[in-house]
């Protein structure tokens, strides 16, 4: 049984960074420079709806197309995973491939995986859309957990992937609904 936990988490991890890069190589950046914000002026948001399954959600003020890559799991995972972004001179380069990511967040993120506490996948956000993803791709969304949520995206510009414009966003709390109720009125 231990085999196929670590396999499992193995898959898991390399499939994190598998949706990221298809996400960012279909609009065109992957290994390439970006520009890159962790300040946009775009927002993520995650809530629960009345069935307790998680909704991504994705107010897109950057003035394009994004095609988008999410990771939501626990604050031990999405604080490292920002924090190793941050810190790296090539944070797309940093979240598409899991192999460089700190010892601490690999465990954290084979913990995570064990405990159904990690879920990744990829969505598009049209320019000034502002209301619940469609998640494709990754793991199963929506998700039914009940642990805290976090979460972390990276959206890639999808109609000129030239300017290569990237921007971060992550988000903590939600899970209570209504914290998406700002953004589009009702998360049910």
């Amino acid at each position: 049984m231990a085999r196929s936990i670590t396999r499992s988490v193995t898959s898991g991890i390399a499939v994190a960074g598998l949706v990221a890069g298809a996400a960012l190589a279909g609009a065109g950046v992957a290994n390439a420079q970006h520009t890159v914000t962790f300040n946009s002026p775009s927002t993520l948001s995650l809530d629960r709806n009345s069935a307790g399954q998680v909704l991504v959600g994705y107010e897109n003020r950057s003035g394009t197309d994004l095609g988008c890559a999410f990771v939501v799991s626990n604050a031990s995972v999405v604080d490292g995973l920002d924090r190793h972004l941050r810190d790296s001179a090539d944070p797309v380069g940093a979240f598409i491939d899991p192999d460089t990511w700190p010892t601490a967040l690999q465990t954290s993120v084979t913990r995570a995986i064990e405990a159904e506490e990690f879920n990744i996948g990829e969505g598009a956000v049209a320019e000034d859309y502002s209301g619940v993803v469609s998640i494709t791709g990754g793991t199963d969304f929506p998700m039914d957990t009940t642990f805290p949520l976090h979460g972390l995206s990276m959206c890639a510009d999808e109609s000129n992937p030239s300017a290569l414009y990237v921007e971060f966003e992550r988000t903590s709390g939600g899970g209570v609904f209504g914290s998406l109720g700002n953004l589009f009125g009702s998360a049910s």
